[in-house]
């Protein structure tokens, strides 16, 4: 029996459910459309720009805890926050007769406002599913790149029930189109072999902005380069910080009110000191001296993210 106190005002896309279902096929069975629906989705939905970098603040959070607003979620209004993955992956359940119960921090008296995900049951198997286990790090952006996933789990206590449903979830990722790991890591290792680590990390942005459009997959990008491709040493001397971008010269941002967005400060300690870029996902990397970085901070061009005690302390030297 499906469980969700919202999932009788939960509207979905009509656009959006045709392009998730559209390569289903009839041989399926309840649990491959399960993994399916799941993994299609998240390789659809990105996590929204504005909320994580304001922290979930009130300012951007309110839209977001309106189940109505779950209607206007499409292909091109894809951005998302972890409960809204959820109410869509449990009406797609739903649309199937696949069985789920919702689960919720606290009581659900309103929609929002607290980390979701929900256990979906399926030809014997016992599903655990939530896209964003990290921001960063979780199948929102695992599933772009073809990486493994973490967010779905078989919560059966029988070992070859976990050996099956693993395999089936293989079977179906493969299935679905899209980027390859290993093929993504070994051309980009290929291309920066002889690259020293300023040219690799420009070569990274170059890469990124050639993939996403989203700027919050386009940093999980960012940092998953650096930790796969980068030597150890190199890897060291790298220091990537998302900060908070307020300077909005980008005409859509501008008209959808957005208040701010992403960026990354890189930092690299060369032999020379210290070299430092900006970069804006869906602009060329800029390489930026370390009084014009400070002036940007400053005068708030620049902030710190809230829940990041990481800082630039070279800069305030």
């Amino acid at each position: 029996m499906n469980s969700d106190v919202f999932l009788p005002y939960t509207k979905l896309d009509k656009n959006l459910v045709d392009y998730i279902i559209n390569d289903l096929t009839k041989e399926y069975k309840k649990i491959e459309i399960a993994i399916y629906l799941y993994i299609k989705l998240a390789k659809t939905l990105s996590y929204e720009n504005e909320y994580y970098i304001f922290d979930g603040d009130f300012k951007v959070a309110k839209k977001h805890e309106d189940i109505n607003n779950v209607k206007n979620i499409n292909l091109l209004n894809n951005e998302v926050v972890c409960y809204e993955f959820t109410a869509m992956f449990a009406k797609l359940l739903d649309l199937f007769n696949i069985d789920f119960l919702v689960k919720y921090k606290k009581e659900a008296n309103t929609f929002g406002g607290q980390h979701t995900n929900l256990t979906f049951e399926a030809d014997n198997f016992l599903v655990y599913a939530d896209s964003v286990t990290s921001i960063l790090d979780g199948d929102l952006f695992r599933s772009k790149i073809g990486y493994s996933l973490v967010g779905i789990q078989c919560k059966n206590s029988n070992i070859n029930m976990k050996r099956d449903f693993d395999n089936i979830l293989n079977k179906v990722y493969n299935k679905i189109p899209g980027y390859n790991y290993n093929d993504l890591i070994n051309k980009c290792r290929g291309k920066t072999s002889s690259m020293d680590i300023e040219n690799k990390i420009i070569y990274f942005s170059d890469l990124t902005n050639s993939i996403f459009k989203n700027s919050v997959d386009s940093l999980a990008f960012m940092l998953f380069l650096k930790k796969n491709i980068l030597s150890s040493e190199e890897i060291t001397n790298c220091n990537m910080l998302i900060v908070k971008n307020n300077y909005i010269n980008d005409k859509y941002l501008k008209y959808n009110g957005q208040l701010a967005f992403p960026a990354m400060i890189i930092e690299i300690n060369m032999k020379d000191g210290m070299t430092y870029y900006v970069y804006v996902p869906g602009y060329k990397i800029q390489k930026i001296s370390q009084d014009n970085l400070r002036m940007l901070f400053e005068i708030k061009a620049l902030e710190y993210k809230v829940d990041n005690p990481q800082r630039l302390e070279l800069i305030y030297k």
